[in-house]
């Protein structure tokens, strides 16, 4: 079931697993620091490719170490130097990640050997989604209640679909993965694919995906499903009306109803009490600001890994430790200069890499046409997670995106002339 022409597909399908349910299985040992699924899918992926040798790496997809290598160093100088915490997680989670990746590249950079190898993996992408991310979100919309529990007693009265992540964001981010897959696939060039189960998983994936309440993902699953809405055909223009008028009556029913009154209620009673003069619909707009102040009074090094919420809480006299809620904005308080660039520098490369693959391969394979429209829906949902929500780049969501560009450019390097090769 999981044997693949390239074999590092495996192991990346066991990471995106892993990921799924990641947080609900952290067990926090050796003081405090966790054992997660996600470090036992890295060290499996490791000591999977332990004996494999590879002589092939693009030279463009190798630039990509460089930079995120880089990163890592500062994030480790900045940790060993400049935190007043002592060891911060980053310091461990991006490790890991930046080790499966350093590791899977060289094979990542083959790409897709057959088309039969991008329909297993989407296939098994999108059932990981829909067997256990979309089940988790129907308990806890069904029951009203929370997988994973909070620590705090004010979070308990703010309630919104997460499964078996501690944060919306990567619950919301892998149901907008499973709209752009299905999608894709329903609107696949040639024979139609589980046509009946696409449909069905992009409903609840878009429907469960509004009752996170993440602004961020929600937009950026329209941006994603509007680029794969326009891709390569005038034709499936016409779908945007319609789609734009289900969701307009799908959120006046969500305003109208219990839980988003319930949800905005519990909101401004958390803003009221943690953020004292400051109103929530301003808010992040202030701690924005106070953040681009500090910014500009240590540019170069930052102040330490760790630190934006603690700048922003002191500089705005709030009860709590509260981000900008902006991706860059706290790269730039916690590193400087030295680390934002070299983070930029890792993004602007995935993102010149996917700009180009040309349609001359696309139009050839109706199997890459999916996946090639998967990866640029993602590249337009990213930027809602960088300018519209706080978390680092520590996340595995985002070493799995990066991954699929460098595959899909891996592809577009072989051409599939060479699908009968060896890479081990």
């Amino acid at each position: 079931m999981l044997e693949f022409k390239n074999p590092v597909l495996k192991p990346f399908i066991v990471l995106i697993f892993a990921f799924s349910f990641n947080d609900a299985l952290s067990t926090p040992l050796f003081n405090g620091i966790p054992v997660t699924p996600v470090q036992i899918a890295v060290l499996y992926g490791i000591y999977y490719t332990l004996s494999w040798k590879v002589s092939f790496v693009n030279i463009e997809i190798n630039d990509l170490k460089k930079s995120i290598g880089l990163y890592y160093l500062v994030l480790v100088t900045s940790t060993i130097y400049m935190s007043s915490s002592g060891l911060n997680l980053s310091f461990l989670t991006v490790g890991f990640n930046v080790l499966w990746f350093f590791r899977m590249l060289p094979f990542l950079s083959y790409g897709f050997l057959n088309q039969g190898d991008i329909d297993k993996f989407l296939r098994l992408f999108l059932k990981i989604i829909v067997f256990i991310t979309v089940p988790s979100g129907l308990y806890e919309l069904i029951t009203h209640t929370h997988i994973l529990s909070f620590s705090a007693d004010l979070e308990k009265d703010i309630f919104y679909l997460q499964g078996f992540h501690s944060d919306k964001l990567e619950f919301a981010s892998m149901l907008a993965t499973g709209c752009f897959i299905s999608l894709s696939n329903i609107f696949k060039d040639g024979e139609k694919v589980d046509d009946r189960f696409n449909k069905v998983a992009f409903f609840l994936c878009a429907f469960l995906i509004l009752f996170s309440f993440s602004t961020t993902s929600i937009l950026g699953m329209c941006a994603g499903i509007a680029v794969i809405m326009m891709y390569k055909s005038v034709k499936t223009l016409v779908y945007i009306p319609v789609l734009a008028l289900l969701g307009f009556g799908v959120v006046y029913f969500i305003k109208d109803s219990n839980i988003y009154k319930q949800q905005t209620s519990a909101y401004e009673l958390k803003y009221s009490l943690n953020v004292d003069k400051y109103e929530e619909r301003n808010f992040r707009y202030m701690a924005l600001e106070a953040a681009a102040e500090k910014i500009v009074e240590a540019p170069i090094f930052g102040y330490g890994v760790g630190q934006s919420g603690y700048l922003i809480q002191e500089h705005l006299k709030l009860n709590k430790v509260i981000n900008s809620h902006n991706f860059f904005a706290n790269e730039l308080l916690d590193y400087g200069l030295i680390g934002f660039s070299m983070l930029f520098i890792f993004l602007w490369q995935l993102y010149r890499l996917l700009l180009k693959i040309p349609n001359s391969i696309v139009v050839q394979y109706a199997s890459f046409d999916v996946i090639h429209k998967v990866t640029l829906a993602l590249a337009a949902f990213m930027p809602f997670r960088f300018f519209l929500y706080y978390h680092r780049f520590d996340q595995t969501y985002y070493f799995i995106w990066a991954s699929l560009i460098v595959i899909c450019y891996g592809t577009l390097s072989t051409g599939w002339q060479e699908a009968d090769q060896e890479i081990i």
